[in-house]
């Protein structure tokens, strides 16, 4: 059985294909340039995309590409939320890399800001201290009212503790950290 097209359907269904796989990507932060790989081989001159319109390869001449225009952000180095206590906080931290932060406060932005070199060191060493893997996954007291309890994130993994009884290394993570909160940066 042989299936016929009319020349308008193959084009189409050409540049559907075209546009289909030039839109493949790891997600919106894929790079614009795909790299190689087993799974993604790299673009050739035979291909579409990777030649100019006259069929020649395009040269260092040529334009950027999207990526370029674009700043990636940091990796998250820690990210601390905050809630609980009498007062009913909800407060949101994050540190990235490079040392900057940015805050939120009850669903709003809060200020923003940079740790100064000894400040992220300092982190640093508290959080390669602190053995997130093996921290306790959750100390909470569960019989306290009104506790303020702590969400520590760091290298994918979770610790939660309302601070009724020490935790060793997450402690000093909290105390370098609390201060950039919004609520104590006022």
């Amino acid at each position: 059985m042989s299936v016929r097209f009319r020349s308008g359907t193959a084009v189409a269904l050409a540049a559907a294909v075209a546009l289909l796989a030039s839109s493949c990507g790891d997600g919106p932060d894929a790079s614009a340039t795909p790299s190689a790989s087993p799974d993604r081989p790299s673009a050739t001159a035979s291909s579409p995309a990777a030649s100019s319109p006259d069929g020649k390869q395009p040269g260092p001449s040529a334009s950027p590409s999207a990526s370029d225009d674009r700043k990636v952000p940091a990796p998250v180095l820690v990210e601390m939320f905050v809630s609980g206590g009498f007062a009913g906080r909800k407060e949101q931290l994050r540190v990235l890399d490079d040392g900057t932060y940015t805050t939120v406060e009850k669903g709003k932005a809060g200020p923003d800001g940079t740790l100064d070199a000894p400040g992220l060191r300092s982190l640093r060493r508290a959080l390669d201290a602190a053995d997130f893997p093996s921290l306790p996954p959750r100390t909470i007291n569960e019989q306290a009212r009104d506790m303020i309890n702590y969400v520590v994130v760091h290298d994918h993994v979770t610790v939660t503790t309302d601070q009724s009884r020490p935790v060793d290394g997450l402690d000093q993570v909290i105390s370098l950290l609390s201060p950039h909160l919004p609520g104590r940066s006022r």
